[in-house]
């Protein structure tokens, strides 16, 4: 953070002498920090400069279902607010350069409205940095140390604005100064490019507490199905009525936040469902789906997850491989091993097991016959109906607490659910 508080005090300091110049320093840092937090959604990286530890974690909240439109309003495109952060200062940055070079040349003077333009956006963006600091203290639990910097970059805009305003002797208004066209110009262009270079990809849109089935969520009745063969990591009771299947890959950042999310949906409604776990590594080295490296470190990591699996610690070795997203090379991954105190003679046999990417393989072929897309993607089996669960952690809960009560899911045709078990305190997930 420490660069980041000399870009403020360097910004005001500027803001006081000239206020342009506060504008364009300014808007050079958030548009720094902005084409950071932009470019970990186009990689997906679950790691940041700034993931310090549990409670400031900028990857967490940069990825989290927040770090999206349609993540705060269903019914806007998802396009990453990094994106937007990022057309926001550089449309700043063109007006204070515009103005700048205007100042120098005296023969005309068609910018003396943009200190009022620079006000009422930079008043708009502290207010969207206030409710987006409610997010994080109330919503996430976790706080991104960038997003703060762009927040402070937000204030110091209006600082800036406010004090070229004040400078203003023009008579003209808003829309017959040059500004407006500067500012909304690039700013439009700037947004479409951000729509058309969004990841794709699904985003959880539910705002269910946990523990409430109210309000409405999404949970799809399929035509297929898939076999489970039984070699498969079990979270939770095995006896439970449901199963609950999870395809992740352990270098997906989506899949480091909502599979832990999952286990506690599993460990609150223990007699309820159980949570079965599968591969699908987005990477060509072992899934013929993807073309390219991609995840290229994703087939490795799941061989090493299974071969833990045979020592008994798949979920110690998986909770460790995704808090360690960008370093799961086989020298890190044995180190990991070490860590959970496997056998390491044991696990390195075990990586040369031709059973073991067959199991992957194995794997690969169930998602394409239910049709994964992507990961994560969860999957509810009663014995006889599959559903896919399009909410994911928060959609499985209110789906489990609805069938705790005796109730089928929605879709389902059938005349009465499975009967379901009540929980009990004295019941722990096995992890095997």
């Amino acid at each position: 953070m420490a660069p980041i508080f000399v870009g403020w005090v360097l910004a005001i300091g500027l803001s006081i002498k000239r206020s342009k110049l506060g504008l364009l320093t300014s808007a050079l840092g958030g548009l720094i920090i902005s084409g950071y937090l932009g470019k970990q959604h186009i990689d997906q990286s679950g790691t940041s400069a700034c993931s310090v530890n549990e409670r400031f974690d900028c990857a967490a909240v940069n990825l989290s279902r927040y770090g999206t439109l349609d993540g705060h309003l269903e019914f806007l495109p998802s396009i990453p607010l990094s994106f937007l952060g990022f057309a926001f200062y550089a449309a700043v940055l063109a007006l204070a350069i515009v103005s700048l070079s205007d100042d120098s040349n005296q023969e005309e003077k068609s910018f003396e409205k943009g200190g009022t333009l620079i006000v009422w956006f930079g008043g708009l963006s502290i207010l969207l940095s206030i409710y987006l600091a409610y997010i994080s203290s109330v919503k996430l639990n976790k706080w991104c140390l960038y997003c703060i910097g762009m927040y402070g970059f937000n204030a110091t805009i209006f600082l800036s604005g406010f004090l070229w305003s004040r400078s203003s002797q023009t008579d003209k208004t808003l829309f017959e100064d040059s500004s407006i066209k500067v500012f909304t110009g690039i700013l439009v262009a700037m947004t479409i490019v951000s729509l058309i270079a969004s990841p794709k990809g699904k985003t959880t849109k539910s705002t269910k507490a946990p523990g409430e089935a109210t309000g409405s969520w999404e949970i799809e009745k399929l035509s297929t199905s898939m076999t489970l063969d039984g070699s498969e990591p079990v979270y939770g009771s095995p006896s439970a009525p449901y199963t609950v299947v999870e395809f992740a890959d352990f270098q997906c950042p989506h899949c480091a936040l909502t599979t832990p999310e999952v286990k506690k949906v599993i460990s609150r409604h223990k007699g309820v469902a159980k949570l079965v776990y599968k591969h699908y590594p987005l990477s060509s080295i072992c899934n013929p789906n993807i073309s390219g490296l991609f995840h290229e470190n994703a087939c490795i990591a799941a061989y090493a997850a299974d071969c833990a699996q045979e020592q008994g610690k798949f979920w110690d070795m998986t909770k460790l491989i995704f808090k360690n997203q960008d370093y799961l090379s086989e020298r890190d991954l044995e180190f990991i091993a070490q860590q959970i105190k496997l056998d390491l003679d044991s696990y390195q046999t075990c990586l040369q097991k031709s059973e073991i990417k067959e199991g992957i393989e194995s794997d690969i072929k169930a998602a394409d016959g239910i049709g994964v897309e992507g990961t994560p993607a969860l999957f509810l089996h009663d014995g006889d109906v599959w559903w896919k669960v399009l909410e994911q952690a928060e959609g499985l809960e209110a789906t489990l607490i609805m069938l705790s009560e005796g109730k089928t899911p929605p879709g389902a045709k059938k005349k009465e659910a499975p009967s379901v078990p009540k929980p009990t305190e004295s019941e722990k997930p096995a992890e095997n």
